[in-house]
């Protein structure tokens, strides 16, 4: 009898313990939009890190947003490196900024998202605070936009093998500003597989302001492009105080000419 009554004891302390997990995974069901401030706390995750009650730290908050959500920072402070791979927009509110540092030998963000995901960036710092071997932003698949971000103090500031737009950014200090490696196109030629797209902002001061990896050639042996700048409107792009500017290599070969930022008026992407 004491063993039948030990054993139901059991049984139920075996479902209410089931029921709390339960409980628990179904208050973890993805939100449209999330949150992260300087005094909330990653245990919120299980609140979906909801506005009420936010997470810590992006790589944590992130796991609450379904795709094609927003993460959204409340206030100024640091809130951690991040890979990513479905589409989301991240943010910091007007007036505020997102912190992200890279330490030695790490990347700030790194998107792989699917082919048709887009990903959106806002208000963010990249720093790497001249540490050895830093990527503020690796881009290596999905659409990507980039607004008003700031890239400094690192050995790489963008590093992109996939297609995305720099809008309003700044590139300072860095031992490369803005690296594009891939197949590249002329305004006339087939969609590049890697392109980076610039509408006005700043990449200066740089020891290498813009590179070019493997863009290759056209038909007629004519070098292409993978960085391209915006000229629509007076759109200007500040690259003064870089060593160099609109570098070009090539895995094979050699660059018939070193091709420049190509200017254009209108988007291939």
């Amino acid at each position: 009898m004491k063993k039948m009554k030990k054993m139901k004891c059991t049984q139920i302390a075996l479902t209410a313990t089931l029921l709390i997990m339960v409980s628990a995974v179904a208050t973890q069901a993805t939100v449209l939009r999330a949150f992260v401030s300087s005094t909330g706390s990653d245990s919120n995750l299980g609140a979906n890190c909801v506005q009420a009650t936010p997470c810590k730290t992006f790589a944590v908050a992130i796991g609450a947003v379904t795709p094609g959500g927003e993460l959204i920072a409340l206030d100024t402070a640091g809130y951690g490196p991040l890979n990513l791979n479905k589409a989301i927009t991240i943010a910091a509110v007007p007036g505020a900024t997102a912190f992200v540092v890279a330490a030695t030998g790490s990347i700030g963000f790194s998107i792989s998202a699917g082919p048709t995901d887009m990903v959106k960036l806002r208000n963010i710092n990249f720093n790497g605070a001249n540490a050895a071997n830093t990527t503020g932003l690796r881009h290596n698949s999905g659409l990507l936009i980039v607004e008003n971000c700031t890239f400094q103090q690192l050995t790489i500031g963008v590093d992109c093998v996939a297609k995305m737009d720099l809008i309003d950014c700044d590139i300072h200090g860095c031992g490369t500003g803005v690296n594009s490696t891939g197949q590249g196109t002329l305004p006339d030629a087939t969609v590049a597989v890697a392109q980076v797209r610039i509408n006005r902002g700043n990449i200066t001061f740089n020891t290498i302001g813009t590179q070019q990896n493997n863009p290759g050639v056209n038909g007629n042996m004519n070098p292409l492009f993978n960085i391209f700048v915006f000229s629509t409107g007076g759109a200007t792009l500040n690259l003064a105080g870089n060593t160099s500017n609109s570098t070009c290599t090539f895995v094979t070969g050699t660059c018939l000419a070193a091709p420049g930022i190509y200017t254009m008026s209108t988007g291939l992407h």
